[in-house]
């Protein structure tokens, strides 16, 4: 990666102006940065630095700046003036400068420079932030100058990579969607900042997904981060075109097993919050029990006469699923009239899921007595 090359010419000369004494940086204080024939016209600076006039660069007057008092407008100014390659440059050696104590930078100021970076050059503040998370100095913990020691910790770093990427994306999607994965799947990250940037990318979208997002995260090879990643997609989809959702996942051949039921009882759960009914029918028609148990349960909750009366008038086309939405409504019933709920405890068909719930009633009952008698 070109910020790694930390042997900018001037390197050894940013870092003799960094142990300059107190008394020659008191001398040169009110010299703030200005224009280049300013700066060619400082002879005391040239004789520290020990360069001639034709050497000064706007990254020489940018250093200076932060060594003697950084004024924030000149420094945006002529931050604003660099190209790709010289941001490049003056990272590298503002790591060098930081790391080794020789220049103090606060945050607001580090914040502006990754901004202005991002505006110029995305796709390299993305490189710098990945790296961040390689750095072996920040993962063992070493006090050692870090190639990437503008970032202070993993919030930050995780900052930096959405900064670069929400830059990347206003100039072209699909090619920030290709550095993400490169990102993910190249194994520098972990899995938590992993799933930050495909959450950052899939909230991209401005609060809708459609079909080429849920494949493209499908497509991750990361578990982890895929199940997690698809858990965002069913909520916002879920909550925007539930019907949509369902059918792009009822097509997913891939998706099966735990990750099915998991994504399945994410987006019936959104669902069941405007359209219960609708989330019940296709629960059933895929046979997703445990989904069932969660959408009539939270429903049973919120209006029991209402889910009750659903329930009596669906057509029973599978007896175990009707059998499940049954039993889960039974026990929210039985917390407001034992009576009725034996009543539905009785209709189960499944006689081992029947005992259970009866077992369970008459625990209600004894319960209920036992309170009576005190």
């Amino acid at each position: 990666m070109k910020y790694l090359n930390n042997s900018h010419p001037l390197l050894g000369l940013y870092l003799g102006l960094g142990v300059v004494g107190i008394g020659i940086l008191i001398f040169f204080q009110n010299s703030q940065p200005a224009e280049k024939a300013d700066w060619q016209a400082n002879s005391e600076i040239e004789q520290i630095a020990g360069i001639s006039e034709n050497e000064w660069d706007i990254q020489t007057a940018i250093v200076q700046n932060l060594i003697l008092g950084a004024d924030c407008e000149k420094l945006k100014e002529h931050l604003l003036l660099l190209g790709a390659d010289e941001f490049l440059e003056l990272v590298a050696v503002l790591d060098q400068l930081f790391s080794s104590g020789k220049l103090i930078l606060d945050q607001e100021t580090r914040d502006m420079i990754f901004e202005l970076w991002s505006e110029q050059a995305p796709g390299d503040v993305i490189d710098y932030g990945v790296a961040f998370f390689e750095d072996n100095h920040f993962q063992k913990k070493l006090q050692t100058p870090s190639q990437t020691a503008l970032i202070s910790d993993r919030f930050r770093g995780k900052r930096v990579l959405s900064l670069g990427i929400g830059k990347a994306s206003g100039l072209d999607s699909v090619e920030t969607d290709r550095q993400v994965l490169e990102v993910i799947e190249g194994g520098s990250i972990d899995n938590g900042v992993s799933t930050s940037l495909v959450n950052f990318r899939i909230y991209a979208d401005g609060g809708e997904v459609s079909h080429d997002r849920a494949n493209w995260v499908a497509e991750l090879q990361n578990v982890e981060v895929k199940l997690s990643g698809l858990n965002t997609v069913m909520k916002i989809w879920g909550s925007t075109e539930p019907l949509s959702a369902s059918q792009w996942l009822d097509t997913q051949s891939k998706i099966s097993g735990q990750i099915e039921t998991e994504l399945t009882v994410t987006l019936a759960q959104i669902w069941s919050e405007s359209d219960p009914q609708s989330a019940i029918l296709w629960l059933m028609q895929n046979e997703q029990r445990a989904g069932i148990s969660v959408v009539v349960g939270s429903w049973a909750e919120r209006d029991l006469r209402e889910s009750g009366d659903f329930l009596n008038s669906i057509e029973k086309t599978s007896a175990t699923e009707m059998d499940v939405a049954v039993f889960e409504y039974s026990q929210k019933a039985a917390s407001v009239d034992v009576e009725v709920a034996q009543t539905w405890v009785d209709s189960i068909e499944d006689s081992s899921l029947r005992s259970v719930a009866e077992e369970l009633m008459e625990k209600l009952k004894n319960r209920g007595q036992d309170n009576l008698g005190e």
